[in-house]
């Protein structure tokens, strides 16, 4: 009998009040375990977006080694880029707000809109 993992659904969360973006253990199993991945944000459709990318490229984070065995979720901090993004979609700065993503496979990327929003 063969035992499938259920990948977690994939969340993102902006925490005003930290600075910071939360990425959930979802997002890192569906880019099927990256080294590296890139945040893209989109203000006029109010969505971001993860991928996959080369550790050399520009906007890199690294993800932590064995992060899908050890970790539910890790964080990234960016005072600009958070504060940027809420007060741009008229979001409270000194909130947390989570997303749920859709992996779009023609890409593979997976995006979070601010209409999926948990607010």
């Amino acid at each position: 009998m063969e035992i499938t993992k259920k990948i977690p659904v994939p969340t993102l969360a902006l925490q005003g009040k930290w600075d910071s973006i939360n990425i959930g253990v979802g997002v890192i199993a569906a880019l099927g375990d990256p080294s590296h991945i890139c945040l893209l944000r989109n203000m006029k459709e109010k969505s971001l977006a993860v991928v996959a990318c080369d550790g050399k490229d520009n906007m890199s984070i690294r993800v932590p080694e064995g992060f899908l065995e050890l970790h539910k979720s890790f964080k990234i901090h960016s005072k600009q880029f958070v504060y940027e993004t809420l007060t741009g979609w008229g979001l409270n700065p000194e909130k947390t707000y989570s997303f749920k993503g859709k992996y779009l496979e023609e890409q593979k990327m997976l995006v979070f809109c601010l209409k999926n929003a948990d607010l």
